[in-house]
């Protein structure tokens, strides 16, 4: 397959059936997301970028319920953007159904490429994590990761050595070996070499994890859908607790779109799973 194939297949705007344009797609998830977050700041209790690293962007937004919820599930959020765009302020309205159920939100923001290589963001994520961990040693850990997200958020599971209450892997990149076929790798710089060495195949065992979740949309493109069908199974042969659900009619944006409606098919998944 040539690069302008791979090309279509990682660029998630061309995969909606809910937009008429790319355009319209990423204009409208940008002012949802922009809208939605800032109303989460408003309305809940929140610290704001909390330092846990040296640079600008090692900070953490935390935010907190009216009223804690019995079960102590922290949830941690880290998003996506192929490692080199994207920032924590998008987020916040992550938070918003897991607040109206009483559970606390840190949503982790790091530096991007080429700024710093993705050996480097995994670093940080680490860090973020045992800052994260430390403040709150009473709670259990929730994981979600989205799409580069995703990628961070099991890398983190794997190398953190820590027992983790849930792992929520949405529209991940597991195996970045593609990518090096993608205009996006001149900020990447991903190398043969250094593909092999980020694969998360290789990064399945010993992980101290309760439950892990896949998620992807029917409507997102055949890459990322086998991308999360494939690491799934790979996954179930070293951990038993290991579910996966494709949302009909959903897309790689309007999975995270969903967070913000008050009922909410992605997050009722998320709480059924880990009651299990």
């Amino acid at each position: 397959m040539d690069n302008a194939y791979f090309e279509k297949q990682y660029t998630p705007s061309y995969w909606t059936s809910k937009h008429s344009s790319r355009d319209a797609c990423l204009e409208h998830y940008l002012k949802l997301s922009l809208h939605e977050s800032e109303v989460v700041r408003s309305k809940f209790q929140c610290e704001l970028n909390v330092q846990y690293g040296d640079s600008d962007r090692e900070k953490v937004d935390y935010f907190f319920p009216d009223k804690v919820n019995i079960n102590k599930i922290l949830f941690v959020y880290i998003h996506g953007g192929f490692w080199y765009e994207g920032n924590k302020e998008m987020y916040s309205m992550i938070a918003k159904p897991f607040l109206q159920n009483g559970n606390a939100v840190a949503v982790v923001g790091y530096d991007l490429c080429p700024t710093v290589s993705i050996f480097e963001i995994k670093k940080q994520i680490l860090k973020a994590f045992d800052t994260i961990k430390s403040r709150f040693p009473e709670f259990e850990l929730c994981i979600i990761g989205h799409s580069a997200g995703a990628y961070l958020a099991f890398a983190l599971a794997h190398e953190s050595k820590m027992c983790i209450k849930g792992l929520v892997l949405i529209s991940g990149v597991y195996d970045v070996t593609h990518l090096i076929k993608t205009k996006m790798n001149e900020l990447l710089r991903i190398d043969d070499k250094s593909a092999q060495a980020l694969n998360l195949y290789q990064c399945c065992d010993k992980l101290q994890t309760e439950s892990i979740l896949f998620f992807v949309g029917t409507d997102e493109s055949e890459e990322f859908r086998r991308q999360t069908q494939e690491f799934c199974e790979h996954v179930s042969k070293f951990n038993s607790n290991v579910h996966i659900c494709a949302f009909e009619n959903e897309d790689h944006f309007s999975l995270i779109e969903n967070f913000s409606e008050n009922q909410s098919k992605v997050v009722d998944q998320i709480y059924l799973t880990l009651k299990e």
